[in-house]
């Protein structure tokens, strides 16, 4: 009796001991299989980056080859930093002064060696380019990055203080920089005041108490707006002379209103928006004035609206931009962004109702 329990309680133990190990064995063949899994879905996901590189890597190539053609063959680029510059306001300039910029003189030694001809009868045009990650090395070959935002831009003049570019505030504001503050030939008065106080080692004044440097009245104009510096890579490029954009409204506000308005000229407005500019870049943000004259208990009262609509397509299209000078564009408007959102929600709501009545 006594042999028969001690050959149970083996036969138990042995038993328990099988299921234990068998368990074991399936938990480690379960833990096995899901690191197979995770190997093979970081193996995908490797490979996808991979891929997704190459592609870039190629487009990018691409886009270079496009660029030198484009630009017959010549490369110039410098990383500088943009600081706000009211130069054109200060000269009195009125029309295409929204995107020329102010260089410094080297930039013009530089272009000069690297055979940079003028681009369009006498014009030179450049891509205002700020990155995404931040790089502080110059490099004198086109070199595309991934970049948060970028524009073109016509130049001013070549007379600005040495590793600066002065950007007007539209294209700041392109590039994503605050322009706070007011500007205007009050402003330039104030902005030379400013610059009386602080320029010291190179500046000279002339007999009549104006300001200037050895680099000219406009490098007062970028030194008094440096409020706002961002690093930029100023890049050479050669603009074909566009026939064609289309602009989108951001909001649907820009078709009801002006619809509704009586004896508003939206071709006189769009023109006068674009006699502003010297280039236009596809995301590019155009902005249209408009203004009515209402009357009121004191008289006539006069408002003023403006409207922005993005740029989504330019023709030709070889470098995403075009130039705007002496030419004739056709301007086409393309539904509103808040349009073609609604568009869409209607669409999903439609989708999703169809999909529950199945």
């Amino acid at each position: 009796m006594f042999l028969q329990g001690a050959a149970d309680k083996l036969k138990r133990e042995q038993e328990k001991r099988k299921a234990d190990l068998q368990r074991r064995q399936a938990a480690e063949c379960r833990a096995a299989a899901v690191a197979e899994a995770h190997r093979r879905e970081r193996d995908d996901v490797e490979k996808q980056e991979r891929h997704e590189t190459r592609m870039r890597e190629a487009e990018e190539r691409a886009a270079r080859e496009r660029i030198l053609a484009n630009n017959e063959g010549i490369s110039w680029e410098t990383r500088l930093s943009g600081v706000r510059s009211d130069a054109a306001v200060m000269k009195g300039i009125r029309n295409r002064a929204d995107d020329k910029v102010v260089l410094p003189p080297s930039a013009w030694r530089a272009l000069q060696s690297a055979g940079a001809a003028s681009s369009d009868r006498g014009h030179l045009f450049f891509e205002i380019a700020r990155d995404a990650g931040s790089g502080s090395s110059a490099s004198a070959g086109p070199r595309l990055e991934r970049t948060a935002r970028r524009t073109h831009v016509a130049v001013l003049g070549f007379d600005g203080v040495e590793g600066t570019v002065g950007l007007p505030p539209a294209v700041l504001r392109q590039l994503g920089v605050s322009t706070a503050g007011t500007t205007g030939r009050a402003a330039a008065d104030r902005q030379i005041s400013r610059a009386r106080e602080t320029a010291e080692e190179d500046a000279v004044f002339t007999t009549d108490g104006e300001l200037s440097t050895a680099f000219g009245d406009d490098a007062i104009s970028t030194l008094a707006s440096a409020s706002s510096v961002v690093d930029v890579r100023v890049s050479y490029r050669r603009l074909p002379r566009g026939t064609y954009c289309k602009l989108q409204p951001k909001s649907q506000d820009f078709q009801t209103e002006l619809a509704s308005e009586a004896g508003v000229d939206l071709r006189a407005l769009l023109e006068t928006a674009m006699t502003r500019r010297c280039t236009l870049s596809v995301g590019d943000e155009v902005v249209v004035e408009s203004s009515s004259v209402s009357s009121g208990g004191s008289g006539n009262l006069k408002n003023s609206r403006s409207y922005a609509l993005r740029c989504v397509e330019v023709q030709p299209d070889d470098a995403g931009a075009v130039s705007l000078m002496e030419t004739d564009i056709e301007v086409d408007i393309a539904p509103s962004e808040d349009y073609e959102a609604a568009m869409r929600r209607v669409a999903e709501a439609e989708a999703a109702r169809l999909a529950a009545a199945e």
